[in-house]
């Protein structure tokens, strides 16, 4: 006969098995998986193989989307970002890629419009329903992260996104509306098989 807390242990185990869509306890030496997540693909590559430096003071940017399109360009796979801060503007997320942040890695969101610099991408339009919506609301492209149509992408890894750059909606700082100016940490639209 078991205890009550015994009880409610293994209630809870599986009750959050069923919520979370895992197993309660995986078999040793199994590793456990996400339904439809992204397989690796042929590549695996590293963001500084690209030039990012990871020191949180050159704009990586560019390396990071040179290691997007590279892992394209191989049929998909898998960009690492090593322990490092890497500052950046718009990311460009693209199907069959995953980004993986390494355990001490941070995904910085730059301060924009610093002179010099590109900023972020600039928001789409979206007429007519620009002028009944939140700006928020309205566009993804002037973000951190970003995608729109895309399958089969992941984000994941012990590592952080810091959006630190990025406007926050009110009071002082950089407002969205502002050409350069980075809205969202992480925009995706229509997309599907992401994790």
């Amino acid at each position: 006969m078991t205890d009550g807390k015994e009880t409610r242990r293994g209630f809870i185990r599986v009750a959050g098995a069923a919520v979370f869509g895992g197993a309660a306890s995986a078999p040793t030496g199994a590793t456990a998986t996400t339904p439809n997540a992204p397989a690796p693909g042929p590549a695996d590559l590293d963001v500084r193989q690209f030039g990012a430096k990871a020191d949180g003071t050159t704009l990586d940017t560019p390396a990071i989307n040179k290691a997007i399109e590279a892992a394209i360009e191989a049929g998909g796979g898998t960009v690492h970002f090593p322990a490092g801060t890497y500052l950046s503007y718009s990311i460009h997320l693209k199907s069959n890629v995953r980004l993986f942040l390494s355990s001490g890695s941070t995904i910085l969101a730059a301060d924009p419009l610093k002179e010099g610099q590109p900023g972020y991408d600039l928001a789409e339009s979206n007429q007519p329903w620009e002028g009944y919506q939140d700006f928020g609301h309205n566009h993804w492209h002037n973000s951190l992260l970003w995608g729109e149509g895309l399958h089969n992408v992941s984000i994941c890894g012990p590592g952080l996104i810091w959006g630190k750059g990025l406007s926050r909606g009110e009071g002082e700082g950089p407002v969205a509306e502002t050409p350069g100016v980075g809205n969202k940490a992480i925009a995706l639209k229509n997309c599907r098989d992401v994790c």
